[in-house]
């Protein structure tokens, strides 16, 4: 018996040596690297999506498109449903509300567009003030740039297929929160970020979720659910677009001549 336990290991070990377990070759750093590449989308082209942003009673058509080239990114929201204006009392309410958001590297650019006002704005760029008034900060529009610029990175777990991230906040960052804990997807060749939390000195954290990821271009993937507090963002579709360059301009002179296109399903 001794005997064929000690044969035993001889031959696992043997098969040990000609067939190892995986070992997990990349870093926290390029794993992340690989999540930011997914959320910038195929090069040269700006990601468009319709939908709905759901907080406190509200239930507003939306449609965004993100634009990244050259270290810059662009994110904007288009408001489609009639909305009032605080900026102007007693208007009417209307639609073709816009936010965009631009960041290059530590430079962050806020701009919106007030339909009553017919006219865009700089606004401060206050990181946690809500979208809309809603419990989704600013901040989590310019996400690529967000998590490429703002964190350094080390594995909680080190795992090829669902990987966990500890993002603790670097000394140049624009971010408001100290750290950030990271859940990720192996999804083919790249990663999708599945749940952020992040935490601020003061512990006022924020619990943010992605959901339900469909590759609307050949290995890239999108979520149709996007959740932070009690925010919700469902997306019906995901399309890739020709580049909108405009979404990169912090120019508040011609915001308003500058809308999302619709997306067109493909027949």
């Amino acid at each position: 018996m001794k005997k064929l336990y000690a044969v035993s290991l001889c031959v696992l070990s043997f098969l040990l040596l000609l067939f190892p377990f995986p070992t997990f070759a990349l870093t926290a750093e390029e794993v992340i690297q690989k999540a930011a590449t997914n959320l910038e989308g195929p090069v040269g082209t700006t990601i468009v999506a319709d939908g709905k942003m759901q907080f406190s009673r509200r239930n507003l058509d939306i449609r965004v498109a993100r634009y990244w080239h050259d270290g810059t990114e662009g994110f904007q929201i288009d408001i489609l449903s009639p909305m009032e204006d605080k900026e102007v009392p007693d208007a009417t309410p209307q639609t073709n509300k816009k936010y965009r958001v631009v960041r290059k590297a530590m430079d962050i650019s806020t701009l919106t567009y007030l339909p009553s006002l017919r006219r865009g704005r700089k606004i401060n760029y206050v990181p946690l003030d809500g979208v809309l008034g809603s419990e989704y900060p600013y901040y989590l529009l310019p996400l690529a740039s967000d998590f490429l610029h703002d964190f350094s990175y080390t594995f909680v777990k080190e795992d090829i297929n669902a990987p966990v991230i500890k993002g603790v906040q670097i000394a140049e960052s624009r971010s408001p929160y100290a750290q950030v804990q990271i859940e990720l997807q192996k999804r083919e060749a790249t990663y999708t970020i599945e749940k952020a939390i992040y935490e601020t000195p003061n512990s006022r954290g924020l619990t943010f979720l992605l959901q339900e990821f469909i590759e609307f271009a050949p290995g890239y993937w999108a979520p149709k659910k996007v959740m932070a507090n009690d925010t919700v963002f469902t997306f019906d579709t995901w399309r890739i677009s020709e580049p909108l360059e405009w979404l990169h301009s912090t120019n508040h002179n011609v915001f308003d001549a500058q809308g999302i296109p619709q997306v067109r399903n493909k027949q």
